[in-house]
C-alpha cells in the first residue's frame, strides 16, 4: 500500500524566523531560499521515515492563497487579513494601488517591471 500526503504543513518556527528576517531586509533571497530548501528536505525525510510515497513541498513558501499576486503583478499591495470562508485559513486582501501590470522574475529572483 502506498501512502500520500498533500497540502500545506505547519511551517517550522525556525523557518518563520528566516521569513521575518527576509521581510525586514536583514537577509537576502538567496539565504531565504537556502533555509526553505533545508526545511523542505527535513520535511521530506520525516515523511519518508513514516512511509509516505507521495508528498508535496508543504507550501512553506506561501503566506496565503493570493501571495503570488503581490510578486507577479505590479500596482497591487497587501491589505487586511481576511478569513477564507468559515475555516482557519487566512489571506491578505489584495488592494489595487496603481495601474495593474505584469512583472517577471529577474535572473536573481527579484521581480522586474515588464
Amino acid at each position: 500500500m502506498e501512502l500520500e500526503l498533500v497540502g500545506s504543513y505547519p511551517r517550522p518556527y525556525g523557518l518563520n524566523e528566516y521569513i521575518k528576517k527576509f521581510r525586514s531586509g536583514k537577509i537576502g533571497s538567496e539565504e531565504l531560499d537556502k533555509a526553505v530548501g533545508i526545511y523542505t528536505q527535513r520535511l521530506f525525510g520525516r515523511l519518508r521515515e513514516m512511509g509516505f510515497s507521495y508528498i508535496t513541498d508543504g507550501m512553506f513558501r506561501y503566506d496565503d492563497i493570493v501571495d503570488t499576486v503581490y510578486y507577479m503583478v505590479r500596482g497591487v499591495e497587501k491589505g487586511e487579513l481576511i478569513r477564507f470562508y468559515d475555516n482557519n485559513f487566512y489571506y491578505r486582501k489584495p488592494v489595487i494601488k496603481a495601474r495593474i501590470g505584469a512583472r517577471r522574475r529577474g535572473l536573481r529572483g527579484e521581480p522586474e517591471e515588464v
